[in-house]
């Protein structure tokens, strides 16, 4: 017969208690903001300006496909009323480009295209202004974040970079392209980052290809890359510090962007906006919180359930048919702390003002790049004519500041306390 102990089944029943006191659980969140708010106002009697506007309209239309009838040859109209069989196709000159019968001709592709020239006129509050005196007309400053300059980092007057209302954003494009390829402007280059290969696709030699939830993602920030919208609002930002951009790529990993920008070139327009107010304001907040909690309980649980054994323990199967599990606690201490910090510095100056031409560096890096592709773009900015006069001061050509007389030592403090009483 069969060896006694080859197969056994037993029930199996099991008591398990424990105890905890003033066991610890610790959470600590850490979270910060920052908003950029920029407000111009310009003020006075509107005058009027008269311009012209051209109008341009292009109509592609689809081809159609080709009918079994074969194609009358083009003819040349003559009389302005069509015959009653056929449709004429007629560019906005007044031209005939070609005539079909009964619509079974083919339509041509080719393009229409229409212009028109109209007089608009604009009111602009207040006209345009004059430039106040001694303010530089040409401002050069020193790029802290390139490696390769052996120019001196701008002096104290630097701190008015992040100071201007910026007007206009222009295109942004690579500094240097690599090979022969055309320099691309950063919101495709940003787009080719994020499209990346899956195993799948190198396997087989296929390109990637956008899905819904890459364009779900990512259109709208790369649409205020293209249009200068997010550079804008974030101008001042990346002009002291950096912005981050989310993404995702073609596979569905987290990408993060971080955009820095250097202004290096101011140069003066002749006819700034006549403003009557011009402000910004910075807000930064971060809040530390930590929640530690002591909790001291008692459990009991029961179970049962069915032993099977084979041959002699080598094999042992034990599911739990039943369980029940009881949990107490019989004290629950909590101590929350929160720490929240501030700065919110606010730049008001009135009328006059100056208007530049500012050249910039930009500095994109993918989280992973070793090192950040440089860009470089054209702004138009708004600064008072104190801050102008300010970042005149970091002009790598400047001279020497010459020793503060006691009015000037008063200027000076007047606008350092706009920065350094803000509690870092």
């Amino acid at each position: 017969g069969l060896p006694e102990d080859l197969f056994t089944v037993g029930a199996r029943l099991s008591l398990r208690t424990g105890l905890g006191y003033r066991v610890r659980t610790t959470a600590l969140g850490v979270s910060g903001s920052s908003t950029d708010y920029y407000y111009t106002e310009i003020g006075g009697p509107p005058e009027p300006y008269d311009a012209d506007l051209s109008v341009t309209m292009t109509l592609t239309p689809p081809a159609a496909a080709p009918s079994d009838a074969p194609p009358t040859q083009p003819q040349t109209q003559t009389d302005p009323r069509p015959q009653a069989d056929t449709r004429t196709d007629t560019a906005p000159d007044g031209t005939r480009t070609q005539d079909r019968p009964g619509g079974t001709q083919q339509v041509s592709a080719a393009p229409i295209e229409a212009s028109w020239r109209l007089g608009v006129r604009l009111f602009v509050p207040g006209g345009p202004g004059i430039n106040p005196p001694n303010t530089p007309a040409l401002i050069e400053l020193a790029d802290p974040r390139d490696p390769d300059s052996t120019a001196p980092p701008p002096g104290p007057g630097a701190r008015a970079v992040d100071r201007s209302y910026p007007v206009h954003i222009g295109a942004i494009s690579e500094k240097s392209a690599q090979g022969d390829r055309k320099a691309k402007d950063l919101a495709d280059w940003a787009r080719d980052r994020l499209l990346v290969q899956s195993w799948t696709q190198r396997v087989r030699g296929k390109d990637p290809k956008p899905s819904k939830e890459f364009g779900d993602n990512n259109d709208a920030t790369l649409q205020g890359l293209a249009d200068g919208s997010l550079v804008q609002g974030g101008l001042n930002t990346m002009s002291t510090g950096y912005t981050d951009l989310p993404f995702i790529d073609s596979t569905g990993e987290p990408r993060r962007l971080r955009i820095t920008s250097s202004p290096t070139r101011y140069e003066r327009l002749p006819t700034p906006p006549n403003t009557s107010e011009f402000s910004t304001l910075t807000r930064v907040s971060t809040s530390i919180s930590e929640s530690k909690t002591k909790t001291s309980f008692w459990n009991t649980a029961f179970s049962g359930g069915a032993d099977f054994r084979i041959s002699d323990r080598t094999f042992r199967f034990a599911p739990a048919l039943l369980e029940y599990l009881f949990r107490k606690d019989t004290r629950q201490t909590s101590d929350t702390r929160q720490d929240t910090a501030g700065r919110s510095p606010l730049m008001w100056g009135p009328a006059p003002s100056v208007l530049y031409e500012v050249t910039r560096t930009y500095y994109a890096q993918f989280n992973g790049d070793a090192a950040p592709t440089e860009f470089t773009g054209t702004t138009y900015e708004l600064l008072t004519a104190e801050d102008a006069r300010l970042l005149g001061t970091a002009d790598v050509h400047a001279p020497a500041p010459a020793p503060a007389t006691e009015s000037e030592s008063g200027t000076e403090s007047d606008t350092g306390s706009e920065v350094d009483t803000t509690p870092g």
